[in-house]
């Protein structure tokens, strides 16, 4: 659900102006200060990969899928490119496993800096949090070649950030298929869930 409080990638395919850090602002309700409160999040991503873009948010919320089925029980997720290919419905050729590759080296190289943008369900508060989206991250290469033969011996590791929100139970689950069958990023921008911007 924090992930879908603010866009932490592009509505497009790429960031046409070279951007590597965007603000977003708007503010929240205090119920115990009764006003409204400012609030901001900041997305840096590395010189090398940049920012997120519409693809790579398809990609992130696939790994989320991943790490559901077996009920967000490890921050260490162990995968192939191959099997992330058929979760999104995406064709077993090379240049997809480059794309996805490309993708998960770009969320590696993304911080999020969080002012009161971030919600702490366990505590039911918002909280100003700075954190990575993966901690680490190893691709196996082979895969290319091999497909559906190939170990699910790739791996990623969540940030413990983003990992306690997950375990916090702050997840609302997608139809996946539904999801999948959307063509326009806008769409599925628009399917995902928000909260309503309240403290409790």
């Amino acid at each position: 659900m924090n992930l879908a409080e603010f866009p932490l990638a592009a509505i497009g395919d790429r960031f046409l102006d070279g951007t590597k850090t965007v603000v977003f602002s708007d503010t929240v309700w205090d119920r115990e200060k009764r006003e409204h409160l400012p609030r901001q999040l900041t997305i840096s991503g590395s010189d090398r990969y940049g920012l997120p873009t519409a693809k790579d948010d398809d990609i992130l919320l696939a790994c989320i899928q991943l790490s559901s089925i077996g009920d967000f029980h490890d921050r260490e997720v162990q995968f192939s490119r191959y099997e992330l290919l058929k979760l999104m419905r995406w064709p077993d050729e090379s240049r997809y496993y480059h794309r996805l590759s490309t993708s998960l080296r770009r969320w590696k190289g993304t911080t999020v800096y969080s002012d009161r943008a971030f919600y702490d369900n366990a505590r039911k508060s918002w909280v100003n949090r700075d954190f990575g989206v993966f901690d680490n991250l190893y691709i196996y290469e082979r895969e290319t070649d091999e497909g559906a033969r190939a170990p699910a011996s790739s791996w990623f590791v969540w940030n413990e950030v983003l990992f306690q929100s997950f375990q916090a139970g702050y997840v609302k689950q997608l139809d996946w298929n539904l999801y999948c069958s959307l063509k326009d990023p806008v769409a599925k921008r628009l399917y995902r869930p928000r909260r309503s911007h309240q403290t409790a």
